[in-house]
């Protein structure tokens, strides 16, 4: 498992920032000016059998993940470039009876089995 350390640490990294910004912009949106400042919610499983690791991220916000195109210069944009790229794969399910989604990326230790 410790050659997927990196791997994994920076699929987390991209799933977690997308969703936080996911979430910070859905409490922005449902926000009542009369109300405090609702903090943005994320959450996060990591699931593995010592062969194959498991990320999941759920934020409250129903839009599905679409990759972007980033130029250049952009300093934001390649984050589901770099989960499609590093992991063997990945996709977005909405959960049942409840709001939001969940992002998943799978990483496997032998990438001939990617299941």
């Amino acid at each position: 498992m410790a050659p997927l350390a990196d791997t994994v640490e920076l699929l987390i990294s991209e799933i977690v920032t997308n969703a936080v910004r996911a979430s910070a912009e859905h409490a922005r949106q449902s926000q009542d000016p009369r109300q405090a400042i609702r903090v943005p919610t994320v959450r996060l499983w990591l699931t593995s059998n010592g062969h194959r690791v498991l990320i999941q991220v759920w934020d409250p916000d129903d839009r599905v993940p679409a990759p972007e195109t980033a130029g250049l210069a952009a300093e934001s944009g390649r984050g589901l470039l770099l989960v499609d790229t590093l992991s063997s794969q990945w996709g977005c399910i909405a959960p049942d009876n409840q709001d939001g989604k969940i992002v998943w990326a799978m990483c496997v230790a032998d990438a001939q089995d990617p299941y």
